[in-house]
């Protein structure tokens, strides 16, 4: 299930740093980068972005035989 949020009131615009060769990326999507080299083999069931900036991922990986994640 994907679900889809469009704003109404206002226009999209392509933003003016995608043209850029350089642009520092936000803590928020650098973490979320090194969350899923972590995860490897889970599986994603939420990723929340608010104001295009994700806030919070919830994902399912395989238990260790010895306890912890894989």
């Amino acid at each position: 299930m994907v679900y889809v949020d469009v704003k109404l009131d206002s226009d999209e615009q392509p933003r003016a740093e995608a043209n850029s060769a350089e642009f520092l990326l936000r803590s928020e999507v650098i973490r979320l980068l090194s969350t899923l080299d972590q995860i490897h083999t889970g599986r994603i069931t939420k990723l929340e972005v608010r104001a295009g900036i994700p806030k919070r991922v919830v994902f399912e990986k395989q238990a260790h035989p010895e306890g912890g994640l894989e």
